[in-house]
């Protein structure tokens, strides 16, 4: 007789442990979890997001009828006895035909993992055989809005909106989310078994879905006494990107996954588009490798399928294949070949067995790394283990025959649970061909949470380059192939490429593999998965003790243009800091950015792949921001990195290309102090505050260091305050004896002026007033002679003009405020006008009116004058001239004065007393220009007039007070 506990206390011990749990989560816990009805239907309260309601049932046969048998069915058992230990509650009911008990355990961890599966014990006499298990089976009613039904695994459909009434079957894995993130993800869990099919349905209102778990037990034997468990199921309530990596890592540990042997790059023969004999195709690769100059360096070079030889053994017994091993594991490379079994259309190893006795072979022969292909269809039960423990069985089989130093690569297109513990790396999705790399993308995006968690992810193949000649275009050209490349590297899976290194076309693009090798040990998020039916963010954080950066792929998945917006908040990134944007295929710094980040107009495939890296608000010392040596931008080469205000090391590994640059965020300019290991060509600006280091020949094998100076602002070096000290102190020294010079110097300067101006009044004004006084006698004299006083008094006017023209010299040059360009050219253009009218000269002015208020000396102002005086004196007397033009100007601080006649000329190189610039006056106005540090150009030639022209510098006079 089965005893049952009273439901309410079981109920109340239930609800008090779930309670424990949320704790973890704070006062209001994220899953709640309560039964009723005699505990066979659970209840799941997930927190902001919907109800779920479910019981759980199996199917057997007897070897008469087939018994289904379900929790909700009270008829038909003996009611329930539960029991709760370690966190974990187990509903136990006994069906009395055909006397078998249906066990059910649940599980609500702090992880925030709802887990639970059903088992079987035969109570008869008989042996019965377990068809399938359903741990879960009913509804979900949601809160949320647009929820979308996402297939995680390749074999099921990417994105489904619930809102369709048509059943949707997920196979393995996916998650239920609404666009904001709220959700679950679902999949099996715990020790490995079987497969499990998540079937979903819209039932009745928009808001409720039906949902079952299937197991398939496979008809597996339970003999009398025997208990056997379906596989477990977890439903994983959470953000999409934590919740993935939860159930992501379960798997890791149930399954016992490998410890990780690490991501392989390098080359195989799948391509075939040179289409040789296996063997000189070898040849060609390793001689191509090792006059590479280690730009290409694979980690695994492999024969791949061929039609020839599908199942390996003729390759094994060639003469060459022990030389090519030697010659291949001279490159420090793994050697390898593909074996799969034979299909309907191409032949191969008859089962699992010729598998593991072939790689054992090839294992003798040197060879230490196997691509597989042995479908997991090719596993039945056998009536006491399921398809899927049978096929485990197959695959540890394999793993003996390899041994545990061998690598082996799971190829079945698709991630497959079941090899997780016996394989290195697991293809994920189809052929990534030339011509369809497109459909290769999203499983690719599917399985990156799987990566370095179950196996080694391996995208298929990538290109080098496209539009090469002879060679098919790859299908989307350069955006496809580069966002492919990206995603390849942003994986930090495998890395392998059937591109003939050896042929020259493809030498230009070698680069595409040196930035690809080796692949990065990150791990990468899609940030839209199972929120979004695309999903064009790819994030990842690279976490350093120098300092934290995110590297990012930005595509656009549509066939129209778009433009890809990051939100940093969503992507982890910090919203109050700004972050340095560097760009991997631009090679280009892109600024500053915070809070968002929005790409320009993407064409169809085409993408983004950008560095973001924080930036303090006031940087100190030189931050790291991008390089172009790896696709990871700095996460895999760089081995170390250190800086201060004054200097900075970079350390470098041997990952990545051996020739490229780095980029460095600094207020100053770096300057290369020394180098090791590598040559740096340069350190140039690329941008404000950035700086391009470029290095080439890298030295691998070597350590590669690099150490820069900065030349930091005189203001930050330590000298610079004592000099500033010693200088303050000599400025007021030489303060004090410049003051009390100048004082002196004044003084006499000013007893110069005096004594020129006192000169300039006795010589000019007093010998016109003298020769005044003269023609006042000579009138009075001649007063009876009346045209000889009328010519007298002609003369004393003209003498009285002269004489008032002469005061009004100076009295302007004695004006201070005319010492300005403007107020001198003012004055000589009306001093040239009224001076050439009175000779009956035609003048014309070219003075500009923009002319600057720029102070002029009196030395300058009043020589300048001269100048000109004497200049249009010898126009007027000797050239013979109509027209006179005077032109003044003030460019880049010089002052240029030009006056130009139309008179009969002169020899400048042999002047006479009866030429302009005969006598004296050539060689006064030369004198006057000296001392002005001017220059003098006269150019003239007998009977074509004269031009002078006079460039004077004003230096760094002051400007003229308003």
């Amino acid at each position: 007789m089965i005893f049952s506990i009273p439901f309410r206390v079981l109920c109340g011990l239930w609800w008090a442990t779930m309670a424990f749990h949320g704790l973890c989560w704070g006062a209001e816990p994220p899953v709640r979890m309560s039964y009723d009805r005699d505990a066979s239907i659970m209840h799941v309260d997930f927190a902001e997001f919907g109800k779920m309601e479910y019981h759980w049932s199996a199917t057997i046969d007897d070897g008469l009828l087939t018994w289904p048998l379900r929790s909700i069915d009270e008829k038909e058992h003996d009611g329930a006895v539960v029991s709760h230990q370690e966190g974990r509650l187990t509903v136990r009911m006994m069906f009395p035909q055909p006397r078998v008990e249906m066990i059910f355990t649940a599980h609500l961890d702090a992880e925030r993992r709802l887990c639970q599966r059903v088992g079987l014990r035969n109570h008869g006499n008989q042996s019965i055989r377990w068809i399938d298990a359903q741990p879960l089976h009913g509804r979900l009613q949601t809160m949320a809005t647009g929820a979308l039904l996402t297939g995680l695994h390749p074999r099921t459909g990417v994105i489904t909106d619930l809102a369709s009434k048509q059943g949707q079957s997920i196979h393995e894995y996916g998650s239920l989310y609404d666009p904001s993130g709220r959700g679950f993800v679902f999949g099996p869990t715990g020790e490995p078994v079987s497969y499990v099919q998540f079937d979903w349905a819209q039932s009745g209102s928009p808001a409720h879905y039906d949902v079952t778990a299937s197991v398939p037990m496979d008809r597996i034997t339970l003999a009398p006494g025997e208990t056997r468990w379906s596989q477990e199921v977890a439903i994983v309530h959470d953000r999409p990107q934590a919740a993935l990596q939860q159930w992501a890592e379960a798997i890791q540990q149930s399954h016992r996954a490998r410890p990780s042997a690490g991501a392989l790059h390098g080359w195989n023969n799948w391509n075939q588009l040179a289409e040789k004999d296996i063997n000189e195709e070898l040849v060609e690769i390793v001689q191509t490798v090792g006059k590479s100059e280690q730009r290409l360096r694979p980690a695994i070079v492999q024969m791949d399928y061929t039609y020839l030889d599908p199942t390996l053994s003729k390759r094994l017994s060639s003469d060459w294949l022990p030389l090519r091993q030697k010659e291949i594991q001279s490159l420090g490379a793994r050697f390898g070949g593909n074996i799969g079994v034979a299909g309907q259309s191409w032949p191969g190893a008859r089962d699992y067995r010729e598998i593991a006795d072939t790689v054992a072979l090839a294992v003798k022969k040197g060879m230490t790394y196997f691509k597989v292909f042995y479908p997991a269809q090719r596993a039945i039960s056998d009536g006491k283990r399921t398809a899927f423990e049978t096929y485990r069985d197959h695959w540890r089989l394999i793993r003996e025959a390899a041994g545990e130093d061998c690598y082996l690569l799971y190829c079945d297109y698709e991630p497959n649970r079941a090899a997780v513990g016996y394989v290195d790396a697991s293809r994920v999705g189809p052929d990534a061909e030339r011509l369809k790399i497109r459909p290769a993308i999203m499983p690719a995006l599917r399985s990156f949470a799987l990566h370095d968690r179950w196996f080694t992810m391996d995208a298929d193949t990538y290109f080098t380059g496209t539009d090469i000649a002879n060679i098919s275009q790859v299908d989307g050209s350069w955006p496809l192939v580069r966002t492919w490349l990206s995603m390849v590297g942003l994986s930090c899976g495998s890395a392998i490429t059937s591109d003939p290194w050896y042929w020259s076309d493809f030498q230009p693009y070698w680069r595409n593999v040196e930035i690809l090798s080796p692949p990065a040990r990150e791990r990468t998020q899609v940030l839209d998965i199972g929120t979004a039916h695309e999903w064009p963010r790819l994030v990842s954080k690279v976490e350093r003790p120098w300092g934290d950066a995110h590297v990012a792929l930005l595509w656009n998945p549509l066939a129209k243009e778009n433009a890809i917006t990051l939100d940093f908040a969503a992507s982890g990134m910090k919203v109050d800091t700004r972050y340095a944007v560097w760009s991997f295929w631009d090679d280009r710094y892109l600024g500053v950015a915070d809070g968002s980040w929005t790409s320009p107009r993407l064409g169809p495939s085409a993408s983004q792949h950008l560095r973001f890296t924080p930036l303090p608000s006031k940087p100190t010392a030189p931050i790291l921001i991008g390089s172009n040596l790896h696709i990871f931008c700095g996460a895999a080469e760089i081995r170390e990195f250190s800086a201060t205000r004054s200097q900075c090391s970079i350390g470098l590994n041997d990952a990545g290309a051996r020739e490229g640059a780095i980029f460095l965020y600094s207020r100053w300019q770096p300057m290369l102090a020394s180098a090791s290991g590598c040559n740096i060509s340069g350190i140039t600006s690329a941008g404000e505050n950035v700086w391009c280091v470029s290095l080439y020949d890298r030295q691998l094998g070597k350590p590669q260091d690099i150490d820069l100076t900065i030349l930091l602002p005189l203001y930050y070096q330590p000298w610079f305050w004592a000099l500033i000290a010693l200088v303050i102190v000599s400025i007021a020294l030489s303060t004090w004896n410049y003051l009390h010079r100048l004082k002196h110097e004044r003084a006499r300067v000013l007893d110069l002026e005096r004594a020129r101006i006192a000169r300039d009044i006795h010589d000019d004004l007093g010998a016109s007033l003298t020769h005044i006084a003269l023609l006042g006698e000579l009138a009075q004299h001649d007063v009876n002679q009346p045209d000889v006083t009328r010519s007298h008094v002609d003369d004393i006017f003209r003498a009285a003009k002269k004489l008032t023209r002469s005061v009004d010299e100076i009295v302007w040059a004695l004006n201070p405020a005319n010492d300005t360009i403007d107020h001198f050219a003012a004055y000589v253009g009306d001093y040239a006008q009224d001076f050439l009218h009175s000779a009956n000269l035609d003048c014309r002015l070219s003075i500009p009116d923009d002319l600057p208020g720029r102070a002029l000396l009196p030395q300058t102002r009043h020589g300048l004058f001269l100048i000109i005086k004497e200049v249009l004196h010898n126009i007027v007397s000797h050239a013979q001239a109509q027209r006179v033009t005077l032109r003044i100007g003030y460019q880049e601080q010089q002052l240029t004065i030009e006056l130009v006649d139309d008179g009969c000329g002169f020899d400048p190189a042999s002047p006479r007393p009866s030429r302009p610039g005969g006598g004296h006056g050539l060689a006064n106005i030369r004198q006057r220009v000296i001392e002005m540090e001017g220059t003098l150009d006269i150019q003239s030639k007998i009977g074509d007039g004269c031009r002078v022209k006079i460039q004077v510098p004003l230096g760094t006079a002051r400007l003229s007070p308003p």
